[in-house]
């Protein structure tokens, strides 16, 4: 009975093997990987979703190899993958970027794949060997910049207190200089709103072209806050307009999408890229569906690991959650707007309402806002 009762076992563990197989390949190919190269950051960001986490942690050798030989083999056929480099400060590991880099690109080349890298940096500690590393390997650094100084200082601060606006545009002629066009991650918090189309104006003027503007959803919106954000986003398209016209050097991505393209693609789509195409890597080799859950929220922290760099896939349930439809966005399921929406990203949704598939009210006003000026910017088109 012991001897049928251990092959009845074996038999089962075998059955699922087969069968997570079969399904990892059903599942789509990876394209993207964010590296975690370190946990240490020199500002004190009080929105930071890693503000928290263990300066101490920075990614080994072994884990940067290792992560890199699972994005080559779990992307498949495709040929051509995403690196982006994480953190904390990813200039801190600066010795890390570069051993990525060419570890990355040398396995890509021999398996007949490019390789394309990103970084997001606070911009402070930015050099000419920086930017002429980045140059090497075709990458624009994206600069975190919430907008003029007062508004910049309020939340991204040194670890004195200070604010870091001025480390920042004291290195804006060697970025434009070396690197040219430059990009700004700014993000809105319901306290600054008020100032971000003179934020958008001014960035512009000192030298960025192209707007990453992010809202910080984390934290309630109140109706008032939210009625100055669409008010500022439609200032905003204006300004955008007007420096389009005259033909300027500068692009917000979601202005100029097509409205109905945008249907086209999200309609019956729930979700951004996390768990599916993307994946994120710890500094100690953990697997994430992206990022932001490679957080501090003790309602995310751990509970979204889908595996590590050594035994790949471990938890193919929890990734299948971000593989789900618009049949999981029960509130969004009635909603006019449900088909130019992907839902709001998880790791947002989770934290706040508690629910992978149910966005905060912000998100949704995003949405309505982004839809509003897409369809204001369709019928002045149809006019001229």
């Amino acid at each position: 009975m012991d001897r049928l009762a251990s092959l009845q076992t074996n038999l089962r563990s075998l059955g699922r093997k087969i069968a997570e197989k079969i399904l990892l390949k059903s599942l789509p190919p990876l394209t993207l990987m964010e590296l975690f190269l370190t946990e240490a950051c020199n500002l004190r960001c009080d929105y930071c979703f890693v503000a928290t986490k263990k300066a101490y942690k920075r990614m080994s050798k072994e884990v940067a190899q290792r992560a890199i030989d699972f994005l080559m083999r779990e992307s498949r056929d495709e040929k051509e993958v995403n690196i982006t480099f994480f953190g904390g400060e990813p200039l801190l590991a600066f010795p890390m970027m570069k051993f990525v880099a060419e570890y990355a690109t040398e396995k890509a080349s021999k398996l007949g794949k490019q390789v394309k890298f990103a970084c997001t940096t606070n911009g402070t500690l930015l050099s000419e060997e920086h930017l002429r590393f980045a140059r090497q390997y075709g990458f624009l650094y994206l600069i975190s910049i919430d907008g003029v100084e007062e508004v910049h200082d309020k939340y991204r601060v040194k670890a004195d207190g200070t604010g870091s606006f001025k480390d920042i545009v004291e290195r804006l002629p060697m970025l434009k200089e070396l690197q040219g066009w430059l990009g700004a991650r700014m993000t809105v918090n319901p306290d600054t709103v008020d100032r971000l189309s003179e934020s958008v104006q001014r960035l512009f003027e000192m030298g960025f072209n192209q707007f990453l503007i992010g809202v910080n959803s984390d934290v309630p919106w109140s109706k008032e806050a939210m009625r100055t954000y669409a008010k500022e986003m439609r200032k905003v398209w204006e300004f955008y307009q007007k420096k389009k016209r005259e033909e300027a050097p500068i692009r917000i991505v979601e202005f100029d999408e097509d409205l109905e393209e945008r249907k086209r693609k999200l309609c019956s789509v729930w979700g951004c890229d996390a768990g599916q195409t993307r994946v994120a890597v710890s500094a100690d080799g953990k697997l994430y569906p992206c990022a932001r859950f490679v957080s501090t929220y003790p309602d995310i922290d751990g509970k979204y690991c889908l595996g590590d760099v050594w035994r790949g896939w471990t938890d193919l349930r929890k990734r299948m959650e971000f593989m789900a439809g618009l049949d999981k966005r029960l509130k969004c399921q009635e909603c006019k707007l449900a088909a130019f929406c992907a839902g709001g990203c998880p790791a947002v949704n989770l934290h706040t309402t508690g629910n992978l598939y149910e966005p905060p009210p912000m998100e949704c006003h995003i949405t309505a806002v982004c839809v509003a000026l897409l369809r204001r910017k369709a019928k002045t088109e149809r006019l001229t």
